[in-house]
């Protein structure tokens, strides 16, 4: 007797991390207006064959659900009586959105996604904006104390995804967070970087981008306007118990933002270098279901 198809659940989906600055549109009194901000992003996502991408900096107001293209755009802002700034989004293809179990703005700097990859495998994507260093103290504590709240209530065997934009830097003393960052991290570590690191040993997070080896010019995610040195400001981060998962991660120096893919074991994802003029951090985990 013929032995019964195995059915298959493997699934390769690959993200995006992206500082877009605004998807405000611009009122213009020419003849011919300019194109939609959001359909430019979704062009160049479907031009990378991005399957979902985290946005920051949309100053898009209040909580949202729209389509533009093959995407569909999730969005949480402030409300229409504040000043068009901060707000999170994520992207995905219209094709998926089915997948998606649920999501939350918590705030116009946190959001939240869960997403089945698989049968009994649910993934968490959590966008991150954090406020920058010329804030208050008190206001950058307050977002680490809301953002450690968010953590804590990430089910169990989910499949973590922390795609931030924190302004915080974190060198490479991995003797000192041991399992928490590798040996290639770049530049001195700050404030933002310590709040960042005792954040990561507290649940249990890697920082990805520091673990592999790779020449200073993959490694910077921002370069500073005077002096021009690039800057490892953005993270990609993820439980230390799937570490050992991970293949590959860097930045190439250009001018989108982060993109990782990765899939379930047992399918290889061979990720390409994009064209220039896009900045972006490919992340490999091969991962086995729950």
């Amino acid at each position: 007797m013929p032995k019964r198809a195995r059915k298959n659940y493997i699934k390769q989906i690959k993200l995006a991390s992206w500082n877009v600055r605004t998807l405000s549109d611009v009122t213009t009194s020419k003849r011919q207006a300019p194109e939609r901000r959001t359909a430019l992003v979704a062009a160049e996502l479907g031009r990378l064959d991005i399957d979902l991408a985290c946005l920051s900096e949309c100053c898009i107001p209040e909580e949202g659900e729209f389509i533009d293209g093959s995407y569909t755009f999730l969005h949480y802002g402030k409300s229409k009586d504040q000043p068009k700034q901060e707000g999170v989004a994520i992207v995905l293809k219209t094709t998926l959105r089915s997948s998606v179990v649920s999501w939350k703005g918590i705030n116009s700097r946190i959001m939240r996604m869960q997403i089945k990859l698989a049968k009994s495998c649910h993934a968490t994507v959590i966008r991150i904006y954090a406020p920058t260093f010329k804030r208050p103290i008190e206001e950058r504590t307050a977002f680490y104390d809301q953002l450690s709240d968010v953590l804590a209530s990430v089910p169990r065997n989910d499949r973590l995804f922390l795609l931030v934009d924190l302004n915080a830097r974190v060198r490479s003393n991995y003797e000192t967070w041991f399992d928490i960052i590798g040996q290639h991290g770049l530049g001195q570590e700050n404030d933002q970087g310590i709040m960042l690191l005792e954040l990561c040993a507290r649940f249990g997070l890697t920082i990805t981008n520091t673990i592999f080896s790779h020449q200073d010019i993959h490694k910077g995610t921002w370069m500073h306007p005077r002096s021009k040195r690039w800057h490892m400001i953005d993270y990609v981060i993820v439980r230390q118990h799937y570490k050992a998962d991970l293949t590959d991660a860097r930045d190439a120096v250009l001018i989108v933002g982060l993109t990782i893919g990765w899939c379930v074991r047992g399918e290889s994802y061979d990720s390409t270098s994009p064209p220039n003029g896009t900045n972006t951090q490919v992340l490999d985990a091969s991962m086995s279901p729950v």
